[in-house]
Parts: structure tokens; sequence; C-alpha cells
């Protein structure tokens, strides 16, 4: 409970009081407890009864609903520290205020003696008068005596929306202090950035000094060095004026000696001209000849190229004989390699049926001693006579093979003969081109020797 005196207790609960007869609250200004301790506090009090906690939630529903926070918040967020510190220790006060009127109200039913005796000497009601006065509301005079419980039901109400005006100061406040919180923050991070970058400047700077210091002092070393060529080239040029000016004076007697050189030439030009004269008459002869020879060449170009014609067709045909020729020799030598495969079998043949006429003279001769008089024999004997007929036919195609092979090679010498002959005429048919070739060459030489003359003349 807050005391009758006008200085300020601090009760076990741990909520600050505010002084009742001075409005101002300097002592009060270290007050900072965030929203949420407040709300625990409070819930520590009131927790003996349930209606309580309904009254914390009814009134944290209306600081949500309420639209006068929404519209003053604006107004709020411009208030200094000071008046932030004024509406906290105000707002203080009026919860006091409400936690001593609960407790009074659940302690037992007063009679209105009571409450007059209560709210005469209670701070609570002084509380409720010097916050009207600070914030300039105006106080109602009518007697509380005759209607206490609508008054304090009507006490309750503001007690509910004056505690959640204060949860929303305090938690408008809360916002604040936490953004100038990060905003500090931030500044200070952004003051640790710009230093940084400062020192990093500065020694890009420091970097850069020394490398334009560097480059200075290269550059002092290269114009000393500059300087030193420049005067060994002043030395060289000056050296190559001296031999220039001799140089000139060397022109000098030679375009004398030029001159009188030109005198001279200009009467051997004269001479030549008389000389030259005579040569284009003796050209104009020779041009006429070359006319004559150039009539001549083309009669002799036409016959060449007939000449040329014939023989390349010429050549064709006899070419296109060889080629003819040549793959008739080639089946005629295919024919013989066959005809020489049967020769050498037929002459295999005819070995064997003299072995067998020799075997068969043999019997012969055994079967008229009549050694062997056996069925074996004369079966063996017969067989032979087969073999013998067989034998005889195949000396018959022996005959006729050796006759054809006889001719195939007749054919081929002749063939042979035709193909040598053929040969030798196209060599000279090839040497005929040759020898036509070279005149058209020297055709073509005295043609250019004759254009040549020509565009002299």
């Amino acid at each position: 409970m807050r005391s009758k005196s006008s200085g300020v207790e601090s009760p076990a609960s741990g909520v600050l009081g505010v002084p009742q007869g001075d409005h101002d609250i300097s002592q009060e200004q270290e007050v900072g407890l965030p929203v949420k301790s407040l709300m625990a506090k409070v819930q520590q009090k009131e927790g003996e009864d349930n209606v309580d906690v309904d009254v914390i939630s009814d009134k944290e529903k209306l600081l949500i609903v309420s639209p006068e926070v929404g519209e003053k918040r604006e107004d709020i967020m411009d208030l200094s520290k000071k008046d932030l510190l004024k509406l906290l220790g105000i707002m203080e006060g009026e919860v006091q205020a409400r936690e001593d009127v609960i407790c009074m109200l659940k302690s037992k039913p007063t009679v209105p003696e009571a409450l007059d005796s209560s709210y005469s000497s209670g701070s609570a009601l002084q509380a409720l008068q010097r916050d009207g006065f600070i914030t300039g509301t105006e106080t109602n005079n009518h007697s509380v005596y005759q209607k206490p419980m609508a008054e304090l039901d009507r006490l309750q109400e503001k007690h509910k929306e004056t505690y959640r005006r204060m949860l929303g100061q305090l938690l408008l406040a809360e916002k604040c202090h936490r953004r100038t919180v990060h905003e500090l923050d931030t500044e200070k991070r952004k003051h640790a950035d710009y230093m940084n970058k400062s020192d990093d400047f500065t020694n890009l700077l420091e970097q850069e000094r020394e490398r334009l210091k560097r480059l200075l002092e290269n550059e002092k070393a290269y114009q000393v060095r500059k300087e030193k060529e420049h005067t060994k080239r002043l030395d060289k040029v000056r050296e190559e004026l001296v031999k220039l000016k001799s140089f000139a004076l060397m022109l000098v007697n030679e375009r004398q000696q030029h001159l009188e050189q030109m005198d001279q030439q200009s009467q051997r030009v004269q001479e030549l001209s008389q000389q030259l004269q005579q040569r284009e008459q003796a050209l104009s002869e020779a041009k006429e000849r070359a006319q004559e020879d150039g009539h001549r060449v083309l009669s002799l170009e036409a016959d060449l190229k007939e000449k040329s014609a014939k023989l390349t067709q010429q050549h064709e045909e006899m070419s296109a004989k060889l080629a003819s020729q040549e793959i008739h020799n080639r089946q005629l030598n295919a024919k013989l390699l066959g005809l020489t495969h049967k020769v050498e079998e037929l002459e295999e043949s005819n070995k064997s049926l003299r072995k067998s006429e020799e075997e068969l003279q043999e019997l012969r001769e055994k079967i008229g001693k009549g050694e062997c008089g056996n069925s074996n024999l004369i079966a063996e004997l017969e067989n032979l006579r087969k073999r013998v007929l067989e034998m005889e036919g195949k000396d018959e195609e022996i005959t006729k093979t050796e006759n054809q092979c006889k001719e195939l090679r007749k054919r081929l010498q002749e063939e042979d003969s035709k193909s040598k002959d053929l040969r030798l005429e196209v060599e000279k048919l090839q040497k005929r081109m040759v020898e036509l070739e070279k005149l058209e060459g020297a055709f073509n030489i005295s043609k250019t020797e004759c254009a040549a003359v020509t565009h002299c003349i």
C-alpha cells in the first residue's frame, strides 16, 4: 500500500511510487522496465483470482483493437526521453492505485463511510487527481457515495483504458529504445568499416606514393641517360655535317665533269641519229622480208595442222588395233595354256597306256605258255583290253589337240609378227609427232622474233 506522506516508497512488488504533491518526477528517470516484466509483476499480484487474469487479457485485446493507440502512435514517437519517463511515472501511479482499489474490494465489502474515510486519506485518489492535473483532464465533481458500485465499475473501466494506453506507450517506448540501440550498433559498425576503409586507403596512398617515388627516380635516371645519348648524337651529327660538306664539294666537281661529258655525248647522239636513219632503212627492208616470211609461215602452219590431224587419227587407229590385237593374243595364250594342260594329261595317260600294253603282252605271253590259266587273269585281261580301247580313243584326241596346238602356235606367231609391225609403225608415228612438235616450237620462236621486230619498228 502507498503511504499517506508525500515521499516516494518502494513497495514489496518492486513497482516505483510517484510523489503525491510534487509533479516533478526526476527520481523516476532511471525507470526502464520492459513491458513483459511489468505484465509479469501485475500477474503475480493478481494471481490469486482468475478474474484479474481475464481483466488483463481484456486489456491486451483492447490495446490491440483500440484505434486511439494507432492514431496517436505517430505523435508519441516524437516524444523525448523526459516526456516518456514522465508518462511512465503517471501510468505506474495509476496501476498502483488500481491495485490498491482491487485489494480493498477483495478484502471486504465496504460501506460508503469507509470509502469516504479511505478516499479522503488514501494515496490512490491523490495519485488520480495528480494524474488528471498533469494530463489536463477535467475532474468529475459528482458525488461518489450515491452509486458506489457504478463508480467502481467506471473506475475499473477507466483503469482498463489507462492500463491499455500505458501498455501501448510502453511498447512504443521499447520499440524506440530497440530502434535507437539498433541505430547505435549500425553506426558503430559503419564507423568501424569507415576506419578500416580509411586505413586501407591510407595504405594504398602510401604504396602509391612509394611507387611514384620509384617512378620519379627511374624517370630521372632515364632523363640523364637520354641527355648522354643526346650529346653523343649531337657529336655524330656534327661529324656527319662535316662529311656532307666535303661530299657536296665533291658533287660540284662531279657536276662540272658531267657537263663536259654531256657535250661530248650530244655530239655522239648526232652521229648515232645518222646511223639510226640508215638502220631504219635497213629495218624497212627487213620488215618487207618478214611479211613475206609471215605468209610462208602461215601456209606452213596450215600444212602442219593438217599433217598433225592426220597423224593423230592414224595414231588413234593404230592404238585401237594394238589394243584389239593384245586382247586377241591374251585369248590365244589362254587357249594355248588350256591345250598344253590337256596335252600333258594325254601324255600321262599315254604313258599309263603303254604300261598297260606291256602288261598285256606279258599276260599274253604267260597265257601262251600256259602259266596262268586262272579266271582272275582272264578278268584282268578283259579290263586291260577295255583300257586299251579307251587309250586308243584318247590317242586320237591327243593327235587332234596336238594339231590344234600347232595351228594355235602358228596363229600366235602371226599375231606376234603383226603386233611387232604395229609397234614399229607406232614408234615411227611418235617420232614424226616429235619432229612436228619441234617444228611447231621453231615456228613459234620465229613468230615471236617477227613480232618483236615489228614492235621495234
